[in-house]
C-alpha cells in the first residue's frame, strides 16, 4: 500500500484568498472567462512581473500545454497559480509535467466543483492528432495550495454544477472501491458521497450553501482518489468524451450506474454479489437504505439514476457501431482501469457501451 498524505496545504471559506498574496512574480494559467476577476487583476497588480495565460482548449491539448511551456519562458516567474476549472488546472499541470525547468511554487483556485485536481497529481492531457485523452500522474504536478473559495462557484451554470457535480460522485464511488483504496482513503470518498446525494440537488438548482458543500465535497473526493486512484469509469469515461465531445462529468452520469451493477456482480454479469458489492451495500446503508446486500446494491444504483435523472443529466448517448470497440480497447489500455476492482474484457465493456448507447 501506497503511503497516505496530504502535502497540499487547503484553504477554505470566504475571503482565505488573502492568503494567496505569498505568491510572487506568478505565471497566471486561467479559464478566459475570470481574466477580468479582481483576483486576478489584483494578483497582476501587486507583482512586478505576472504573465496571464488563457489560450488553451476546453480539454486541454498537447499543443496548448506546449503554447504555455513557451509563454512560461518569456520571463523569470516564481509562481505559477491556475484559476478555473479542470481544463485550467490540467493545462497548468501538464506545462509543469512537460517543462524540465519548471520547480516553482504552484497554486490552485479551482471555480467548478468536480474535478478535485488542486489535490491531485494527476492530469489529462489530449492528443488531438488521436482524439486520445492520456491521464498522467505525477507528484511534480501536485499544488503546494489550493484556495477553495466559494464566491467563485457562486454562479455556476446548473448544467456546469450537474456535470462536475456527477464527477465527484464517480471519483468518489470508485475511490472507495479501488484495488488501492485504504482506512485512509475511504472516509473521505464517504464524506464526498453523503454530500452529493444530500447537497448536489440544491447545488445546481442555486442554493449558496449547497454550492459551498459541494466544493468542499469535490476536494474531499480528490484527496481520496489521488491515494487511491480511480476505475472502469473514468477509463471509458476518458475515451468515450474525447470521442463524442461529451463533458467528462456527464460521460461519467451516463457510465455510473452500469459501472456500479457490472463491479458488484448484480445484474446479468454475475449471480452472486461480489466483495466489492458489499461495499457498495455498505455506501447504500449510509445514505439510509435498508435490506439485504443484493436489495442495498440496487437501491444505490437506483439513487445515483434518480439523482441524476433529477439534474437532466441523460440516461444514454448515441454511439456510432465503429466507434463502440475502439473505446473498448482504449479503455483497456487507460491507467485507471489498473486500480478497478474487477478487471473486464473488451467484450464486457463492449457490452456496457452499447446498454448506454
Amino acid at each position: 500500500m501506497e503511503p497516505f498524505y496530504i502535502p497540499t496545504k487547503i484553504y477554505c471559506g470566504e475571503n482565505c484568498i488573502k492568503h494567496l498574496s505569498k505568491f510572487k512574480n506568478p505565471f497566471i494559467v486561467c479559464d478566459s472567462f475570470f481574466s477580468k476577476h479582481p483576483i486576478i487583476e489584483n494578483l497582476i497588480s501587486q507583482n512586478e512581473i505576472s504573465t496571464l495565460f488563457t489560450n488553451f482548449t476546453p480539454d486541454p491539448s498537447l499543443d496548448s500545454v506546449a503554447l504555455g511551456i513557451a509563454e512560461f519562458s518569456k520571463k523569470d516567474h516564481q509562481s505559477i497559480i491556475a484559476m478555473g476549472g479542470g481544463s485550467a488546472i490540467d493545462t497548468a499541470k501538464g506545462i509543469i509535467y512537460f517543462s524540465s525547468e519548471t520547480s516553482v511554487p504552484f497554486a490552485v483556485i479551482p471555480t467548478t466543483s468536480g474535478s478535485g485536481s488542486e489535490v491531485t497529481s494527476f492530469a489529462v492531457i489530449t492528443d488531438k492528432k488521436t482524439n486520445t485523452k492520456h491521464p498522467i500522474v505525477s507528484d511534480k504536478m501536485l499544488p503546494c495550495s489550493a484556495f477553495l473559495e466559494p464566491q467563485v462557484v457562486k454562479s455556476m451554470p446548473k448544467s456546469l454544477s450537474a456535470d462536475t457535480g456527477a464527477d465527484v460522485l464517480s471519483h468518489a464511488l470508485e475511490s472507495y472501491v479501488s484495488l488501492n483504496s485504504s482506512h485512509f482513503s475511504s472516509p473521505f470518498a464517504e464524506k464526498a458521497i453523503i454530500s452529493v446525494f444530500k447537497f448536489l440537488k440544491k447545488s445546481v438548482d442555486g442554493d449558496y450553501e449547497a454550492r459551498k458543500e459541494m466544493h468542499y465535497a469535490s476536494c474531499l473526493a480528490g484527496i481520496a482518489f489521488n491515494h487511491s486512484n480511480l476505475g472502469l469509469c473514468h477509463a471509458i469515461a476518458h475515451n468515450m468524451g474525447a470521442r463524442l465531445k461529451i463533458p467528462h462529468g456527464r460521460a461519467n452520469a451516463i457510465l455510473l450506474p452500469h459501472i456500479v451493477s457490472f463491479n458488484s456482480g448484480h445484474k446479468s454479469y454475475s449471480d452472486q454479489l461480489s466483495d466489492v458489492g458489499l461495499k457498495y451495500a455498505y455506501i447504500s446503508k449510509l445514505l439510509g437504505n435498508t435490506g439485504s446486500p443484493q436489495v442495498l446494491v440496487k437501491k444505490l444504483i437506483k439513487d445515483i439514476k434518480d439523482l441524476f435523472s433529477s439534474l437532466s443529466l441523460p440516461e444514454s448517448i448515441n454511439i456510432g457501431e465503429n466507434l463502440i470497440g475502439e473505446i473498448a480497447e482504449c479503455a483497456l489500455e487507460d491507467g485507471c482501469i489498473k486500480t478497478n476492482p474487477v478487471l473486464p474484457t473488451k467484450e464486457q465493456i463492449v457490452s456496457i457501451l452499447k446498454e448506454v448507447r
